[in-house]
């Protein structure tokens, strides 16, 4: 049943594209908008028919590879927002600041079509159930629409960031890594764990946050296990090296850590993520194995938007994936 849903539906992903996501108000409009703002009402408890995922280890071979792909394109969406929200407010030049606010955008979009994988296999999870009602009740709309409103107003609109910030670094990425450990764990052994990308502004947020400003999600103060919803989630594995700085400096190499070095992309940013943030880890990541020391990652240059993984040899962040699917955020 579940590869017969998610082949049916990848058809209709590809071909929307990142796309553009309308709010259903007909009354917004992004280029007069003042930006939309809660409060949001979290949810306490999964929806009613949320029983249980699928037998663990009954999802067909191509679903399990649909569904990794997403948890990684996931994340490298959540790394461009992350991006965009450290260097928005540094960034004077208008149309520069414009040009990478709607990378954000886009990139905020394109994780629906990522989640609309993984619902499809894991929706009926409880913990699945109540990251979605997270997501749903109005507060991933509202980054959507204030990414969106600042690619069109620009500066002026820069008051928006922490707005952004404020809500995603308690509702929304600790929704999305239950999204990501949860799918892990169904796709069993080979998983690679990958965690929502933070920005910067989530260390302060976090550290004066209400235990009510979160649902009861894996990692947060009131979810099994606790946390304190900056993606390192006690007994999940993978979850070492939240916390790490990673140095991303223009057109440089930076030691982000001792066992790290970065080449930066065009843009100026500290970009604090779980396992450094890094799509194309090896599976033995999701152990933490000290074979594990190094990895190289470059994002996307003005030129060549090129970056690889000196461990894995795959894709690192900002590398084809931005250069094809949002080259314009690092051309600017």
């Amino acid at each position: 049943m579940y590869k017969q849903a998610l082949l049916c539906l990848l058809p209709a992903l590809v071909a929307a594209g990142p796309g553009i996501n309308p709010n259903p108000n007909p009354n917004f409009n992004p280029s007069t908008s003042n930006g939309t703002f809660g409060p949001f009402v979290i949810p306490q408890k999964p929806a009613a028919n949320a029983t249980g995922g699928p037998a663990i280890g009954s999802i067909d071979a191509r679903v399990i590879q649909a569904m990794q792909l997403a948890i990684s394109n996931w994340q490298t969406d959540t790394g461009i927002v992350s991006l965009f929200l450290n260097n928005g407010p540094t960034t004077m030049d208008e149309a520069q600041f414009k040009g990478i606010a709607d990378g954000a955008f886009k990139a905020e979009v394109d994780e629906l079509t990522q989640k609309a994988v993984l619902d499809q296999v894991i929706g009926n999870d409880p913990r699945v159930s109540l990251a979605n009602l997270t997501l749903t009740n109005g507060v991933f709309q509202s980054v959507v629409d204030n990414l969106q409103i600042m690619s069109i107003q620009g500066r002026s609109r820069m008051n928006l960031i922490s707005v952004i910030n404020n809500v995603r670094c308690t509702q929304i990425l600790p929704s999305i890594d239950t999204y990501m450990i949860v799918a892990a764990e169904y796709i069993g052994n080979n998983a690679q764990q990958r965690r929502a990308v933070r920005p910067n502004a989530c260390a302060q947020i976090l550290a004066g946050a209400s235990p009510s400003a979160f649902a009861a999600l894996p990692g947060t103060p009131a979810g099994t296990p606790p946390g304190i919803g900056d993606g390192n989630i006690p007994g999940v594995p993978g979850a070492c090296g939240q916390g790490n700085v990673l140095g991303m400096v223009a057109n440089t190499t930076t030691s982000a850590a001792s066992n790290v070095t970065v080449t930066g992309p065009t843009l100026s940013a500290n970009t604090t993520t779980p396992e450094l943030g890094l799509p194309g880890f090896p599976s033995s990541s999701r152990a933490c194995s000290a074979s594990v020391t190094s990895a190289s990652a470059a994002a996307a240059s003005s030129n060549s938007g090129k970056a690889t993984t000196s461990k894995s040899g795959q894709k690192g962040y900002g590398g084809d994936y931005l250069s094809g699917r949002y080259g314009n955020y690092l051309r600017v």
